[in-house]
Formats: structure tokens, sequence, C-alpha cells
């Protein structure tokens, strides 16, 4: 099992779908609009811009990829890989692509309800990258870090919905995210998957430029000074005064509409008690 760390939930487990009610149980998936990424890398710090662009071309600069002979097979239920194409988040492909790709889902409980998230491990890809040097850059601190925010006047949250699926795998790329499902039919993503070593930073960085995270963003989009953020992966967290979040939260809604990002939302709590009772968010539940 996986423990999984967020701004907003308590850490939750997933596992491999085993019992018949886990194999049931209904995909994650959600028809996302691509967002406008070149909108957000105009926001970028020169810095993170720079890492950004790096990090892209690590992700769909393919061509050196060539097909393996691997006999790692696995492969998706039919229904799951046909539910992602009426989502726009896959589509039908020829055959097999630049590099051999394990699509699965793991299960994980939301609410009280079973749900499976789909998972495309890029793992010839990854090896690759990961040879070249690469190592990801989406920092979690150490816990005592975020506690401070418990005593703010105000706290705000935002997560972004199927933060991932917002962001557009490049057509000339497409071939190296396919799959094939127990049909024996053949599938490319259009959507960044989870499953590829560089997506968790490409994500945290968009986040954290939608967030106008001081880090991440030229001085003039950055929030308020007086508001602390934390950004991980694609969740938001704001503390600090009612009005300065506020308007953090304000900016913050404003941008993800201008930049066509789909369910940027959350909750504002003002006061101590409503931040701990509403927020109690930590990334190890600690409120």
């Amino acid at each position: 099992m996986r423990q999984h760390h967020s701004v907003f939930k308590r850490g939750k487990q997933t596992r491999l779908p085993k019992t018949e009610d886990e194999k049931a149980s209904p995909l994650h998936v959600d028809n996302v609009r691509p967002m406008n990424v070149g909108l957000l890398r105009g926001r970028m710090s020169e810095t993170t811009r720079a890492r950004f662009d790096e990090t892209w071309r690590r992700t769909f600069d393919v061509a050196k990829l060539r097909p393996s002979s691997s006999r790692r097979v696995s492969r998706l239920q039919a229904k799951h890989a046909e539910e992602l194409e009426l989502n726009g988040i896959a589509q039908r492909a020829s055959g097999p692509g630049r590099s051999v790709n394990v699509p699965f889902t793991v299960v994980e409980e939301k609410e009280g309800a079973l749900r499976q998230r789909f998972i495309l491990w890029t793992h010839e890809a990854n090896d690759a990258i990961e040879a070249d040097g690469y190592e990801a850059q989406v920092p979690l601190k150490h816990v005592s870090t975020y506690l401070d925010a418990v005593h703010a006047e105000c706290g705000s949250t935002r997560d972004l919905r199927c933060g991932f699926y917002g962001v557009e795998v490049p057509r000339g790329a497409r071939d190296a995210f396919r799959f094939q499902d127990d049909a024996g039919d053949w599938w490319e993503l259009t959507r960044l998957p989870m499953g590829h070593t560089c997506a968790p930073e490409l994500m945290h960085t968009l986040t954290s430029t939608i967030a106008g995270h001081p880090d991440f963003v030229k001085t003039v989009h950055a929030v308020p000074a007086a508001v602390t953020v934390h950004t991980w992966v694609d969740n938001v967290r704001y503390a600090g005064s009612r009005k300065d979040v506020l308007e953090a939260s304000r900016k913050v809604d404003e941008l993800a509409a201008r930049s066509k990002v789909t369910g940027c939302t959350g909750t504002t709590r003002a006061g101590r008690s409503a931040f701990r009772q509403g927020c109690r968010r930590n990334w190890h539940g600690i409120w």
C-alpha cells in the first residue's frame, strides 16, 4: 500500500484492486479542458521557466525512444480505456508506440466510497530520463514547516480537479504514451499521465504558478508578501489576514479561469477555530 500526501486530506492508502467490489468501483476521471500552459509559462520567473522548459523537453522530446523487446504485459480493462476516450484523455491508436508502457489502476477511498485511479507507468521513458541525471524538484518539507498556518486569521485552499489531465500531450509525442486494453486494442494518451517520472514536477510548477507562489512567478504576479502559500502537486493552501487571503483567493480563481483550468475549487475560512475545523488538511492529517 502507498500513502499519499496532500494539502487537503488525511493520508489515504491506495492498493491494486483485488476484490470484485474493488474491481467494479468507478474510474476517477473527468472531462477537463486543456489548460493554457503558454499563458502560465509567461508568468513564471526566469529561473522557473528555464527549469520548466527543460522538464517539459525531457517529458515530450521522445525522438530518441525506440520500442524495446520487453515482455512486460499489462492491459487495462477495455471499459476503462473507453471511458478515458469518452472524457478526451485517450484516443485509439494503430499499434505499439515508441516505448512499452504499463497501464493499471489503483483503488482508493474517497468520502467512504471506493474509486479507481488510472496510472500509466512509462517505465522505459522513466529509466532513460533518470539515467540522464534527472531528479524531480517537488519539495515536501518537514511537517513542522506547515503548522504555523493554524494560527492565521484566515485560511483558504484550492484543488485542481484531475489536475494532470489538464496538461495536453503534444500530438507529436503521443505515440510514446500508448498502451493496450484487454480486448487487444491500442490506445494513446492525450493528457499527462500519472506514472511518468516528470509529471509531478510539471504539475507542481503549473499549480505554483497559478497560485502566485513567490518562488515560482515574477514579482508582479506573486501573492501579497503577508500571505503564506504552500503548494503540493495540484493543491494550494493560503494563510494570513482575512483581507490578504481573500485577495489571493480571488486572484487564483481569476487566473484559473483565464488559463482554462477546470475545477479549481476549495474553501475559505475565517478565524482560527474555523480554519482548524474546516481546513484540517495538512499533509499528515495533524489538524
